[in-house]
């Protein structure tokens, strides 16, 4: 059966007549793809978030559209990171059965743009990323690509300890898929995906450092193959404490919501046959709990834990819980930057069988990257990543791995 979240949860932060704000929490989509070139992250990008408003600066301009560029100069900043790379995959396309390995040229672009600290009440920021990985002996899939677009702004309002805001993301990829997740089927696929995503929010500061915020979802997600496209609504319920030296630490507790709705799917019986005259919905009920701390100079850990119960609203054929943990740790020294990170995750489906047992898989993964700044504007990376699935059906059981070495240019 499909969880839920009460009701009375999601207005219990909401202040008096006001409008509601985003949090800078990342989209979910079907897919992350496993991009090793460096872009911020949610912390990262939230603590530069503070400041004004977009100019365009152009050529011609009259004085008083001088004045207006040296404003946005003033109170706003860009970074511009292009990463070229070469390496090498053994899995491309996530088979069991016959893997194929291919070595990969890799082209990315990042745009990011934000406030300056105290330029405005306004705080906010813009990030854009554009991907293209050529795969050299990959005929059913040469290219691979990723494209991004998010924007977010939110304000102080009232007595200053309320803030409400908005988060905008768009997010396109073509890219290989493992669909097991989702299906008792072969695990490999070629998705081709659009979504758009809104994330309103509201957030409340109280005591010291403690934010709690509400946030909605709203998005809508469109493949090649129309049987997958559907609709996603929810709310996320967050409880935030940063602490340490300049609070780089932060420890968070949330809750999310979230339903999909198919616009072609049917229910599924406990059998896997489709239900004809039917139409699936899937939920979602997440919680996660995460702690970065900062552990000595230079050096931090990241842990996540994170338990989600899934169902549909049929007999429940995709009925199911999901177990994620997670350590991350990062170092850095002048000039370098190193992490290393595990994963581990766990699925048990209530429904589904393989040969009459219960279906079951597990994920091992663990990755690491070393950054090293050569000047202002050039920097060189070498990564690395492998992961193995583990399953009681065959063709879900699979090793992958990879590794790259490139150069990024910083303007």
């Amino acid at each position: 059966m499909r969880p839920t979240l009460p009701l009375i949860c999601l207005f219990s932060l909401l202040p008096h007549p006001l409008p509601a704000q985003t949090s800078p929490v990342p989209a979910t989509s079907p897919a992350t793809p496993a991009a090793v070139t460096k872009s911020y992250t949610n912390d990262e990008l939230d603590a530069m978030i503070i400041g004004g408003s977009v100019v365009a600066a152009g050529s011609g301009k009259s004085s008083a559209d001088q004045g207006w560029l040296k404003s946005w100069r003033k109170n706003a900043s860009s970074e511009l990171r292009v990463n070229t790379s070469v390496g090498y995959k053994d899995n491309a396309l996530y088979s069991a059965f016959n893997p194929v390995g291919t070595t990969f040229a890799r082209t990315s672009a990042e745009w990011t743009l934000f406030g300056l600290p105290n330029a405005s009440p306004w705080q906010w920021y813009g990030f854009s990323l554009l991907e293209n990985t050529h795969n050299f002996t990959v005929p059913q899939m040469p290219d691979e690509q990723l494209f991004m677009l998010m924007a977010e702004a939110k304000r102080p309002v009232g007595d200053q300890t309320w803030k409400l805001g908005a988060q905008l993301q768009y997010f396109y990829f073509h890219q290989a898929f493992d669909v097991s997740l989702n299906e008792l089927v072969s695990s490999s696929s070629i998705i081709r995906l659009h979504q758009a995503e809104f994330r309103p929010l509201v957030e409340k500061t109280f005591l010291v450092n403690w934010t709690a915020s509400l946030q909605g979802i709203a998005s809508v997600s469109r493949f090649a193959t129309k049987l997958d496209d559907y609709d996603r609504y929810g709310a996320r319920l967050a409880l935030t404490r940063r602490h340490g030296e300049k609070n780089k630490g932060k420890l968070e507790l949330s809750l999310t919501d979230e339903t999909r709705f198919y616009t072609h799917r049917t229910q599924r019986s406990l059998t896997g046959a489709n239900i004809t005259g039917t139409e699936l919905d899937r939920g979602q009920l997440t919680g996660e709990l995460l702690w970065k701390q900062p552990l000595f100079e230079n050096f931090s850990s990241t842990s996540r834990l994170r338990l989600r119960r899934e169902g549909d609203n049929g007999p429940g054929y995709y009925d199911a819980d999901h177990f994620q943990l997670s350590q991350k740790f990062s170092w850095e020294p002048k000039d370098w930057d190193i992490s290393v990170g595990y994963k581990f995750q766990r699925w048990n489906w209530d429904n589904q069988a393989v040969a009459g047992i219960r279906h079951r898989r597990v994920s091992d993964s663990v990755e690491a990257r070393v950054e090293h700044t050569l000047n202002k504007s050039w920097r060189i990376f070498l990564a690395a990543e492998f992961e193995y699935n583990g399953s009681d059906q065959i063709s879900e059981r699979y090793p992958r791995s990879q590794g790259e070495m490139g150069v990024s240019f910083i303007y």
